[in-house]
C-alpha cells in the first residue's frame, strides 16, 4: 500500500506504508542534530551532506524532522533533507511528509538515557516556545 505526496503541483509515490515504515531520505548539507524540534534543545551529532539517513516524520509545515542515523535519533531542519524515491531525490520542504509530535519526557527516555544532559530533563521541557521560534527563524534563513 503506498500514498501520496504533494509536490508543488506534481505528484510523487512513496512507496512506504507511513505507519509501519520510516522514509529513507538524505542530508543536503552539513547539519546538528538536535535532541528536540529547534536549536534551543541540546546538540546531538553533526551530520554531514549525503548521509543516508531514515525519516520518522516531520513537525506540522515540515519545519523541522525527527531523523535516525545509524541508530541514533535526533531532530534536524527539513531544509537540510531531501526524500529518496525510485532514484530521485526530492527536497522535503517541498512534500507533505507524515507529521510527528514532540513529546520530551518519552522522545528522551528512549534515545537519550545516556546524555549527560538527560538528568536536567525539567530544565529541557519548557523551552517548546523558544524552540518554535528558533524554528521559524531556521526556516526562513535556510530558504
Amino acid at each position: 500500500m503506498g500514498a501520496i505526496i504533494g509536490v508543488a503541483g506534481s505528484t510523487a509515490l512513496i512507496s512506504s506504508v507511513f505507519a509501519a515504515e520510516e522514509l529513507r531520505g538524505a542530508t543536503t548539507a552539513q547539519s546538528i542534530m538536535y535532541a528536540g524540534p529547534g536549536d534551543a534543545y541540546p546538540r546531538g551529532l553533526r551530520l554531514t551532506a549525503g548521509l543516508q539517513i531514515g525519516i520518522q516524520g516531520c513537525t506540522d509545515g515540515a519545519t523541522w524532522c525527527d531523523v535516525e542515523w545509524r541508530g541514533k535519533r535526533g531532530w534536524v531542519l527539513a531544509a537540510a533533507l531531501e526524500l529518496e524515491e525510485n532514484g530521485d531525490r526530492i527536497p522535503v520542504s517541498a512534500l507533505t511528509v507524515p507529521s510527528t509530535t514532540f513529546e520530551l519526557a518519552s522522545y528522551w527516555a528512549a534515545n537519550y538515557k545516556t546524555r549527560l544532559w538527560y538528568g536536567d530533563r525539567a530544565k529541557w521541557k519548557n523551552i517548546g516556545g523558544r524552540a518554535a521560534q528558533s524554528a521559524q527563524a531556521g526556516a526562513s534563513g535556510a530558504q
